[in-house]
């Protein structure tokens, strides 16, 4: 779908991206990895032509965009549905203009439709409830999820492409936009995410791009990823296992929070019962109600479990990195 061929781009002097070859089909799921200002976004950006390239070619389903005015490029540019960074949301719109915006503009839908679309969408990422509410009163992960529910809108894209997605965002939301995304794209369209955060791209990607001084240094599968020498990768890595590890951390304290509140509820049940308080049917059902929240906890603590491993092997293998580079010094 989208092929890159020795493409270089630059702000005036400073290069950005250098001699970038590719080919990324339409149902693949590839992560753009890198530093900051090594020419993650500037791809976006080139795809949609955005910009154009200092030098190379562009093509798009094999459309040559990289000369291609602009009254041509707007059905080139529908084949994609792009959530930028932060979500770039309309600060004067509310959530529920914010996504009919689309289906106003390329769309002969009633009003009375698009309240219902609008509603629609909102429900399937989850955030209906803040239809009304502007902008500023959303959280980081609401404010993404409105995001991704306005790129739904209008029209079904071949590709979906997120320009850092989950920046700035605690640990849960940032696994719920991951899951979000894998949910949108179950039916075999593609995606590109733009990350600096590998636990995110894993979750969501199974090729992985690695740019270093504007240059693609690596691209390949999540075992060439993690199995990687390269020192700037491995660095990376570094990053990872702290990712990991904090998100062990919020599920234990998530299953220490979920058990004592049971512990409340339990005994709160059998003294309510002793004391006549409540029906017995009621302390039963009450009961049981807590018997199925500690079957929750026990899904945490595995969850835990599994996660801990995961840390572990991450560490073990940066342990023999790192041993492996002192050797050779």
């Amino acid at each position: 779908m989208i092929t890159f061929d020795n493409v270089t781009f630059g702000y005036g002097a400073k290069p950005v991206l250098r001699n970038a070859t590719l080919r990324i089909g339409a149902d693949e799921r590839v992560a753009i990895l890198g530093g900051s200002g090594e020419g993650k976004t500037t791809i976006l950006k080139l795809i949609l032509r955005l910009i154009t390239p200092d030098s190379g070619r562009i093509s798009v389903d094999g459309v040559d965009i990289t000369d291609l005015p602009e009254d041509e490029l707007r059905d080139i540019r529908r084949k994609f549905s792009i959530v930028f960074q932060e979500g770039a949301l309309f600060d004067s719109l509310n959530v529920k203009e914010n996504v009919a915006f689309c289906l106003r503009e390329f769309s002969d839908m009633s009003e009375e439709r698009i309240d219902a679309k609008v509603r629609e969408l909102l429900r399937v990422v989850g955030v209906e409830q803040a239809i009304d509410l502007m902008p500023s009163e959303l959280s980081g992960g609401m404010h993404r999820r409105v995001a991704i529910a306005r790129s739904l809108a209008a029209f079904e894209p071949e590709m979906f492409l997120f320009d850092e997605a989950t920046t700035g965002l605690d640990p849960v939301n940032a696994e719920r936009i991951c899951r979000l995304i894998n949910e949108i794209c179950r039916e075999g369209t593609g995606l590109i995410i733009v990350t600096h955060k590998v636990i995110d791209a894993i979750r969501v990607a199974n090729r992985f791009l690695f740019l270093l001084d504007g240059r693609i240094v690596f691209d390949g599968d999540r075992q060439a990823l993690l199995g990687s020498d390269d020192p700037a990768i491995a660095e990376f890595l570094n990053e990872f296992r702290l990712d990991v590890g904090e998100e062990v951390k919020t599920v234990v304290e998530t299953v220490k929070d979920a058990a004592g509140a049971e512990k409340v509820k339990v005994s709160g049940a059998k003294g309510a019962a002793g004391a006549g308080k409540v029906k017995v049917g009621g302390a039963k059902s009450a009961a049981g109600a807590g018997n199925l929240k500690v079957s929750r906890v026990k899904s945490y603590a595995k969850e835990v479990k599994s996660k801990t491993g995961t840390v572990k092997g991450k560490t073990g293998n940066i342990g023999k990195s790192v041993k492996q580079k002192k050797e050779k010094f």
